[in-house]
């Protein structure tokens, strides 16, 4: 096959000598050229081991003729920025590393590209790297950590929980963190990081059965080095993503999640109602607002919240604090037997894989916005029906009201609505919160 940077090659005489400068052969520069970009770096165990398939991958890119150039740009985990501002980045980093994967390929003509991630942010942005690129690639799924002894680093998140309220002792925490992470690999549940390894294998991206494979095993490194020998037949067959992926129109409607619209969400929200107690898919309860997770868990953690309560998170969506997760706060419901499934949580935020129970994410427009979300009161009686696929504030002050008058009274308070400031914000977060779309389009940026 003729390399793509052959016209790069004859153009610029330096290019070959910044290649023998990495170790180059002479023949090497002129195989076909093959980038590998990875996750890897001591960022979290879901990316800690990735240095070591992108090994494997090269090999399998080098026996198979080709030449592979490495790349690395590491992600950023969730568990590391739960409940402070450092959440608040989690899901800028998509953007940029879809964006430096995007300008690794882009400064020079690739053949073809093997992208190897892990985690919940990682992998949705190496898809989408895959999609905006115009070459043969694949993904590689970073597989998952193994097993601790009955317990997992989801239970950490409750756990703080109990701790605050006194009802665990410090040892007990302590156990869990020194066991419940016994290797590298993305945590050992089906949340988000495990199901986009799912996603990506279910798209077609990734090897079959790659998905989810033990971190530790020999075998994912066997899967690493065929998907280097696969990476250079796509390569040599020009089949690119958009011939792999099936377009949307064509696929399956199957799943476990509803798209809830009304007088909160205009344009959408979203609930797992997979995860969601049956008896509470029509409910209605009343609101109690708070314009910070921080302030919501305080409340749980203070015996403050009652079963049948209808929880507001708001002013976390994209351009209110850049999407963070409320797993803090679903954790401390899930995790309280008064509360648990009994409660629901409704924001413009997101959520993390990992939620369970009756919470509806993504209200969009946001409350940053100016969307109906940020009209919302103490008291106010909201309405969730999942089978109807409604959202709605259908009373006030705890007595029920016609759709008309409702519309009278939010047209009052949209009158009295102030948007926050946030004009001390600076960097890639003032970036992403300035440009962020809904989360019901996927929050990317413009």
């Amino acid at each position: 096959m003729k390399q793509k940077c052959q016209g790069a090659r004859d153009l610029w005489s330096q290019l070959d000598a910044l290649r023998m400068g990495m170790n180059y052969s002479k023949e090497d520069t002129q195989k076909p050229q093959v980038l590998i970009d990875d996750c890897y770096g001591e960022s979290h165990p879901g990316s800690f081991h990735l240095n070591e398939l992108g090994y494997e991958t090269m090999l399998g890119v080098h026996e198979s003729g080709g030449r592979a150039v490495r790349h690395h740009v590491t992600d950023i985990c969730d568990g590391w920025g739960q409940g402070h501002d450092g959440m608040n980045y989690i899901l800028a980093s998509r953007e940029a590393i879809a964006n430096m994967v995007e300008i690794h390929a882009s400064v020079v003509p690739y053949d073809g590209a093997v992208l190897i991630s892990s985690c919940d942010k990682s992998v949705p942005a190496h898809l989408i790297a895959a999609a905006r690129l115009d070459m043969p690639l694949i993904h590689i799924p970073g597989g998952s950590m193994r097993p601790a002894p009955n317990m997992s680093t989801s239970d950490l998140g409750g756990l703080t929980a109990k701790l605050k309220k006194g009802e665990i002792s410090v040892k007990q925490v302590e156990a869990h963190q020194q066991c419940g992470c016994p290797t590298a690999g993305a945590c050992q549940f089906m949340g988000t990081a495990s199901t986009m390894q799912c996603m990506s294998e279910a798209l077609g991206m990734a090897l079959p059965g790659s998905a989810i494979m033990p971190s530790t095993m020999s075998e994912i490194r066997r899967v690493a080095r065929a998907a280097g020998h696969q990476a250079m037949y796509l390569a040599n067959h020009k089949v690119k993503p958009e011939e792999v992926i099936r377009k949307p129109e064509s696929a399956t409607k199957k799943g476990s999640i509803a798209i809830l619209k009304g007088n909160i969400a205009p344009d959408g929200a979203v609930i797992k109602y997979a995860a969601c107690r049956a008896d509470m898919h029509q409910h209605v309860g009343p609101a109690k607002v708070f314009n910070s997770e921080e302030d919501a868990q305080q409340a749980i953690i203070h015996n403050r919240v009652n079963p049948g309560d209808v929880l507001f998170i708001r002013y976390e969506g994209p351009k209110g604090s850049g999407a963070p997760e409320m797993l803090m706060t679903t954790d401390a419901i899930v995790y309280d037997n008064r509360l648990d499934g009994r409660v629901a949580l409704i924001t413009d935020g997101r959520f993390s894989g990992a939620t369970s129970g009756p919470c509806v994410g993504h209200v969009s427009p946001e409350a940053a916005d100016g969307g109906p979300i940020a009209l919302v009161e103490d008291g106010d009686l909201i309405e969730m029906d999942v089978p109807a696929r409604k959202l709605n504030i259908v009373g006030i002050n705890g007595e029920h009201k016609t759709p008309e008058q409702i519309e009278v009274v939010m047209a009052e308070r949209q009158a009295k609505w102030i948007r926050p400031d946030y004009s001390h914000r600076k960097g890639v977060y003032k970036q992403f919160t300035e440009r962020a779309a809904s989360l019901m389009a996927g929050a990317y940026t413009s």
